[in-house]
């Protein structure tokens, strides 16, 4: 919006010209005792471990805590959900939903969903992220935006009256991840599927494809 508004139509450089975004499944027992209750003083709380939220995405500042001080454990590679080129995209480029279908690297509890994000110059040699061992050693950056955290349960064994079922992944298993955009891009939501069935390709083709795609009807509405 402020480069359709305050900048010329051409010779206009803007910075950070690409960015990412990615999701990270973390295990992390620190995570899970900041997000759960036991007991106190004898009396069993975990009861209402049945009101956990586990749709929204929360950022690690919001829980008073930097990420990168917590004990945790990547179970798979970081995926990338959404490419961005800031000068030549606009409102609109993201899809409702993205399929993406990757393999487990480390058995595990999958207790969150970790996402950060990666802005390039022109070409890719400058790099800022928010991944948390880009930001160990950087405290202001944690504090301006930190990591966003949702929690994750394992919907398929949900029982009834149940509190949230711990998503437990093996080594070398395949699952989906699946990204919901909000129409304004301002919020997004996740959830993991199992794959049951071999799959050669994502359902759909990857972020920088997609954005290419938008970009060329773009032009061609214009």
């Amino acid at each position: 919006d402020a480069r359709r508004r305050l900048c010329k139509p051409k010779g206009v450089t803007v910075v950070p010209e690409q960015g990412c975004q990615f999701a990270s499944l973390v295990q992390s027992a620190d995570i899970n005792s900041i997000t759960s209750v036991k007991c106190w003083e004898g009396i069993d709380l975990r009861w209402f471990n049945t009101l956990q939220d586990t749709t929204s995405m929360v950022f690690t500042k919001q829980y008073g805590f930097r990420f990168s001080s917590c004990e945790y454990r990547g179970l798979a590679d970081k995926q990338g959900v959404l490419s961005v080129d800031f000068g030549a995209d606009a409102v609109g480029i993201w899809r409702t939903e993205r399929r993406v279908r990757f393999q487990v690297r480390e058995s595990g509890t999958v207790h969150a969903i970790m996402a950060s994000w990666e802005v390039y110059a022109s070409d890719k040699a400058l790099v800022m992220s928010t991944h948390p061992d880009a930001t160990l050693h950087n405290f202001p950056r944690d504090m301006q935006w930190g990591q966003g955290l949702q929690l994750i349960e394992d919907m398929e064994s949900q029982g009834q009256g149940d509190g949230p079922t711990p998503y437990i992944v093996s080594e070398g298993e395949w699952l989906w991840l699946v990204t919901r955009y909000s129409k304004d891009g301002v919020t997004m939501q996740f959830q993991l599927e199992r794959a049951t069935e071999p799959v050669d390709e994502a359902v759909e083709p990857p972020a920088d494809e997609a954005m290419a795609e938008a970009v060329a009807a773009r032009a061609a509405s214009d």
